[in-house]
């Protein structure tokens, strides 16, 4: 009875967030926030707002879906384009802001010498400059191009050459044809205006499929041109931006076109009401609330007109304003001056340049654009294009509205590959022949080769070829860092520039804290050593994002050093040994009989941390109030906490050699993201493992990558017995009883060269083996617990 009430319980709170109705009935006071966030999903400054539900209506979308999270539901969907639109009203734009122009924000705020330029689309431009200062370029992430550096001059860069640009390029040319129908001013023009194209073609009857379906066929464009502002050309970014937003995944557009019948009804349906067209008036009134970090007062009063607030009035343009006349104005006064005042350019958050004018006009475009019987048609084609051509249907529009393509397509063209982040690949390929190419996609002359992938420069030798560059057009007396590299092209573990010397990581990057002067021994960690230290600052911040759901051993890994620092020969998942230690120390002083997983007993540590308010003695208080002063030995030898001398605490009290994680200060600064260095020796990642029921294992090669067929799950018998057990066979004991072969823990023996080890032995079961190079066991070496290994060729 119990059970059935709690599910009907949660069955209607589920049912609240099925439709806006529901949603009111059940929680009255409640209202939506919305904002937009940073990268690590804090709000932005002056973008929430306040989002009134009482003059939402439920649409036909409603009910539909069956969502698992409510960022899937149709209100969070119809709560974020209503937030989006308004961002439009505001800024320009039917997106938040991104990072290059969050980043312009925070530079410009605090007064830095380099502020981010950024595109009109939000992405970084490839040319950045410092204030009176030099200039580089950078590529999508904003990450300097090393070697680009100029003073007094702009460097050479690609600015529109990116390679997701060049992609996106490629591909409107391979799927909508070549240049030469019309341009993209031509798109919104009357058709008996557009212009012929230089080679003569003069009818949409040359276009390819796609671009005449999506933009032809649909027959979009011919009520759009006749039914817009001739003075407001719609820009390319925000059809793309408002695409992309309104319908974030083809399956909503499909669901779209699915319960539309009425082309009238589909913006009204997507906004929850007339929303979208009261925005184009400026009216906001009863929609947004005034608990909202967006001042809409202090923006109108910029440009002169008075009379709107957060809440506690309407926001209504529709309605002639204020703008600080005096009685005796006329009439017609006002109103030149609200066209004045709303013509009136400005500069909005995050260096966003507003004119209330043509947001005015994006937004009635924007809305006369959804009823169009013609856009359903649009959507109809626009969701067939396939996903590896484009991404989303932002994407698609972006395509369309940037080909100028109607004639024949070519067969055959070369679309660069590119990474996620949209870099270049280091190696492009096509027609059977593949380069290598720098970070501006340029191929590196002589790389190119026929049937296979050429061996390109590595990051070290690309650097060191750009210094080496650079040095001859530098004035006499200068010197420049020119990297050293391995002859596999690493970065040396040691690099030395003018009189110091330190050590760097995989990416040439310097460490911290290694600097010295020339002629000093140094021992810098190796590569293993250094994945290592990564791996356990990421299995931490893992840990600490959601400690209520701890991962799956499988889903850790650390890797294994050798003593020297090399990969050890063999790997696997699972936490450090340091982990298991301090969970049986705290199994050990346990006297409560309270018996707790380790997922539960890091959730208990972290309300003690969460009520400290990063304080560490409140932090020592709160373990001894909760008598769990006992996982750290240093502790334990006090009774109260008025005993601890804290002083002598907050520093590194571990030995070399001993459990980082037992040192309650070092665990205190591992929980808070303070240290940016694994705080133990390197050797710790030497620690031989144990806990081998619980950790799949594998072998690996000299650089740490895995081999093929090594791996061998927790407490099962590898393949490599298999030819035993299916038998069904027993092997006598030397002690005169005789044992079935045990399922237990295996670790594969490799060598230094990450090669099978002719014998293997199996730890669990005291059997031993020989193998091929293929770790195939060869027939009747089998021995069992025998003093004497096999003999293996």
């Amino acid at each position: 009875m119990h059970s059935l009430k709690v599910q009907s319980e949660w069955l209607a709170s589920y049912d609240a967030f099925v439709t806006f109705s529901s949603f009111r009935s059940r929680f009255p006071e409640v209202s939506g926030y919305c904002y937009c966030a940073d990268s690590q999903g804090r709000e932005l400054a002056e973008t929430g707002l306040e989002l009134l539900l009482d003059e939402i209506y439920d649409t036909i979308f409603a009910g539909l879906d069956l969502p698992s999270t409510f960022a899937e539901t149709t209100l969070y969907r119809i709560l974020q384009r209503r937030f989006l639109t308004v961002r439009l009203v505001t800024s320009g734009r039917f997106r938040c802001p991104t990072k290059c122009e969050v980043e312009r924000f925070a530079a410009t705020s605090f007064g830095h010498p380099h502020v981010p330029s950024c595109r009109r689309n939000g992405d970084y431009r490839a040319v950045q400059c410092q204030m009176e200062g030099p200039c580089w370029c950078v590529d999508a992430r904003g990450k300097e191009i090393p070697g680009t550096r100029q003073q007094g001059e702009l460097p050479s860069c690609a600015e529109d050459q990116s390679c997701a640009s060049g992609r996106r390029q490629a591909l409107t040319r391979l799927y909508f044809g070549t240049s030469g129908y019309f341009s993209q001013q031509d798109l919104f023009s009357a058709p008996g205006k557009r212009r012929v194209s230089q080679r003569g073609t003069s009818s949409a009857t040359s276009c390819p499929p796609m671009i005449k379906e999506l933009l032809v066929d649909s027959g979009l464009l011919r009520p759009v041109a006749q039914g817009q502002d001739p003075q407001f050309s719609p820009s390319e970014g925000l059809l793309k931006e408002a695409m992309r937003a309104i319908f974030p995944s083809r399956e909503l557009a499909r669901l779209a076109l699915q319960f539309t019948t009425n082309p009238k009804r589909l913006q009204q349906n997507l906004f929850g009401g007339k929303f979208l067209v009261n925005a184009g008036q400026f009216n906001l009134s009863g929609a947004v609330g005034m608990r909202g970090t967006f001042n809409f007062s202090q923006f109108f009063q910029q440009l002169g007109l008075s009379g709107f607030q957060n809440g506690g009035g309407p926001i209504d343009l529709a309605k002639p304003p204020s703008v600080g006349l005096d009685s005796n104005s006329t009439t017609g006064t006002l109103s030149a001056s609200k066209d004045t005042a709303m013509n009136k350019p400005l500069v909005g958050s995050f260096g966003f340049e507003v004119n209330l004018q043509e947001n005015q006009k994006a937004l009635k475009f924007l809305a006369s654009l959804l009823e169009l019987p013609e856009f359903l048609v649009f959507l109809q084609h626009a969701i067939s294009v396939p996903e590896d051509v484009a991404g989303d249907l932002g994407d698609v529009m972006e395509m369309a509205l940037s080909s100028q393509a109607c004639e024949q397509t070519p067969g055959r063209l070369f679309v660069p590959s590119c990474t996620p982040e949209g870099s270049y690949e280091d190696v492009q390929c096509f027609a059977g022949e593949c380069w290598c190419v720098d970070a501006r996609g340029k191929e590196f002359p002589g790389s190119r080769f026929q049937g296979g992938r050429p061996r390109c420069p590595t990051e070290c030798e690309k650097q060191k070829a750009r210094m080496q560059s650079l040095m001859g057009s530098q004035p006499a007396g200068s010197s420049l860092f020119v990297p050293s590299c391995t002859s596999e092209g690493h970065f040396l573990p040691v690099q030395c520039f003018n009189s110091e010397c330190y050590c760097v990581n995989a990416e040439g990057q310097a460490i911290p804290g290694t600097q010295s002067i020339i002629g000093e021994p140094k021992q810098c960690p190796t590569p293993c050593q250094l994945q290592a230290e990564k791996a356990f600052f990421g299995m931490v911040r893992v840990l600490m994002a959601n400690s209520s759901m701890p991962p799956t051993v499988s889903s850790i890994y650390v890797p294994q050093c050798r003593v020297g620092g090399q990969w050890n020969p063999v790997q696997c998942d699972g936490p450090p040994e340091q982990a298991f230690e301090w969970y049986e120390q705290w199994r050990a002083q346990n006297t409560d009989g309270q018996e707790l997983t380790p997922a539960a007993l890091l959730m208990k540590v972290m309300s003690y941390r969460e009520a400290a308010s990063r304080n560490f003695r409140l932090f020592v208080q709160n373990l001894y109030e909760a008598g769990q002063q006992g996982l750290f030995p240093v502790l334990a030898q006090y009774s109260s906490f008025q005993d601890v001398p804290l002083a002598s605490l907050e520093r590194n009290m571990s030995l070399p050699g001993e459990n980082v994680l037992l040192d309650p200060y070092l665990f205190w600064q591992i929980l808070n993201g303070q240290l940016g260095r694994y705080p133990g020796p390197y050797s710790d990642f030497s620690t031989p493992l144990a806990h081998f029921d619980l950790r799949s294992c594998w072998c690996v090669n000299e650089a740490g990558q895995e081999l093929e067929g090594t791996r061998a799950e927790p407490s099962k018998v590898p393949a490599s017995l298999s030819f035993y057990q299916q038998s069904g066979s027993s092997l006598e004991d030397p002690s005169g009883g005789t044992g079935p072969l045990r399922s237990g823990p295996y670790v594969p023996q490799c060598d230094a060269f990450g090669n099978w080890e002719p014998v293997q032995c199996h730890a669990g079961t005291g059997h031993c083996w020989c193998v091929d190079g293929k770790g195939e066991p060869t027939p009747a070496s089998l021995t069992a617990r025998s003093p004497d290994l096999p003999q293996c060729e």
